[in-house]
């Protein structure tokens, strides 16, 4: 089951504890050194020459097993035509301009009016808001389900809404019959300017408006402290005002749907400027309504493309927080579109960047020969180790611990890939790399599978042969 992506943005930072080291991680620790100097010696070099494989995809076959035996892989999958010479490109993060942040909630919502967001409540307002929450605090068992049957996270859920409702409790004495919103200023702000509790370093522009009747929240934020950086915008409907189960559609999209959705994302992007954009995935989300009800939501993601070339999307940076000096500390390049029943649910636009230079267009790549090796031979270093999860007391390992795992690698995607430049605190390259994808089944002592997991097992740079650590992006 997964939960209300807009909810969970705005919780994510109390709960972040509860997940850590709940699933296993299918990621290898071990890096392939990028200390000898080969990559950077590249990018001196234009290519002189083509390779010969240069040519039509291939299909990739293979069965092979990690050295202690404890990991099966089996890969069948088309390898990209090994494209002989590519760019490396130098970006670095760019901050949202208050011209950029109206002319995206212009496309999100239709041209309507954007006001300044306020937490200001008329009395009915607080009114409603008051007994909303009350009726969830009221079914425990409802809100358990809701939320996968984790205790931990729905327990942190009701403290949050007993917290909301004393607050509300206590503004109602003093609140107004009616509020007047005023026009959204398109100014950055500190986020004290608008919430009563703010974090230090980071500017926004938070806004609110309507849309089909809906009341939707809309805020961009631009950060750049040394720690970390954050250059976002996000647009949701305002849980506070309305009941989210009510607007969830239960009609399952079509495949028919599912394509002008995808066409409608397309425009949207264009009209907001990322012309250079293309659509990488589409998906339908199951949601379980209060009710017993089933919703649908369509969500699409997009990425860029640069020179020409597809950025291949990536897992999300675990943490912007990491104390690994060569860590990006800056989220991967990402949209998101969300529908249910033709309605935008949920908007992302993570981490922009902008062309400092091509460094060289023309670097010789790795043959797809050497891309198999470098990746056959670096999954062999994979151990079970890598799959436990912490903690499981020794009496019951047996039965709950992993002890070994079929991994299926049936994916290959040749594009560029985002790394950290060595010595620079700002930049980044975008480098052409191949990702390895695929599921793995994980299995108890006594032989019972789990389910079937989707991962990526390795990027690998096309230009030096190291294995890229997406999870903190160099």
């Amino acid at each position: 089951m997964r939960c209300n992506r807009f909810f969970i943005m705005l919780v994510i930072v109390a709960v972040s504890a509860v997940f850590s080291g709940c699933q296993p991680n299918p990621e290898i620790n071990t890096v392939t050194s990028k200390n000898d100097g080969a990559f950077e010696a590249a990018l001196e070099n234009a290519a002189t020459e083509i390779p010969n494989e240069v040519g039509a995809a291939q299909t990739y076959q293979a069965s092979f097993t990690s050295a202690d035996g404890t990991i099966t892989y089996t890969v069948n999958a088309e390898l990209p035509a090994a494209a002989g010479t590519g760019p490396v490109i130098q970006v670095t993060p760019h901050e949202i301009t208050t011209d950029e942040a109206r002319a995206i909630a212009q496309v999100l919502f239709d041209g309507a009016d954007m006001y300044e967001y306020s937490e200001e409540m008329s009395k009915s307002e607080l009114e409603e808001s008051i007994l909303y929450l009350e009726r969830k605090l009221s079914d425990y068992d409802t809100l358990l389900e809701y939320y996968g049957g984790n205790r931990e996270m729905t327990d942190i859920i009701v403290s949050m809404y007993t917290a909301q409702i004393a607050g509300y409790k206590e503004k109602y004495e003093n609140s107004e019959d009616a509020v007047e919103p005023q026009l959204c200023h398109w100014e950055f702000y500190p986020e004290t300017h608008y919430t009563a509790v703010g974090t230090s370093g980071s500017e926004y522009i938070m806004a609110m408006t309507m849309l089909d009747g809906i009341p939707y929240r809309y805020r961009v934020c631009n950060r750049n402290e040394a720690d970390y950086r954050i250059h976002s915008v996000f647009a949701f409907p305002d849980q506070t005002k309305i009941n989210l189960d009510t607007i969830y559609s239960t009609q399952k999209p079509s495949e028919s749907d599912i394509t002008a959705l995808c066409i409608q994302a397309q425009e949207m992007l264009k009209a907001m400027g990322l012309e250079d954009w293309y659509i990488s995935s589409s998906s339908v989300m199951n949601m379980e309504l209060g009710d017993g009800r089933i919703g649908y939501t369509v969500v699409i993601k997009a990425a860029p493309s640069y020179e020409g070339i597809k950025v291949v999307p990536q897992e999300q940076i675990a943490s912007l927080k990491s104390d690994d000096a060569h860590a990006s500390n800056y989220y991967y390049e990402v949209v998101e579109m969300d529908f249910t029943g033709g309605l935008l649910t949920f908007f992302e636009y993570q981490a922009p960047v902008d062309v400092v230079s091509v460094v060289n267009d023309g670097v010789m790549l790795l043959t797809a020969g050497e891309i198999v090796d470098t990746f056959e031979n670096y999954m062999t270093l994979d151990d079970i180790a890598t799959y436990q999860i912490p903690g499981i007391p020794d009496e019951v390992a047996e039965t709950q611990q992993i002890s070994r795992v079929e991994a299926i690698v049936d994916t290959v995607e040749f594009g560029l890939t985002r790394i950290r430049i060595k010595n620079n605190e700002s930049d980044f390259y975008l480098v052409p790399a191949y990702t390895f994808k695929g599921t793995y089944v994980a299995y108890n002592g006594v032989g019972e599978a789990g389910m079937k997991m989707e991962t990526t097992f390795a990027v690998i740079n096309a230009v030096d042969g190291t294995i890229i650590n997406t999870d903190l992006g160099y």
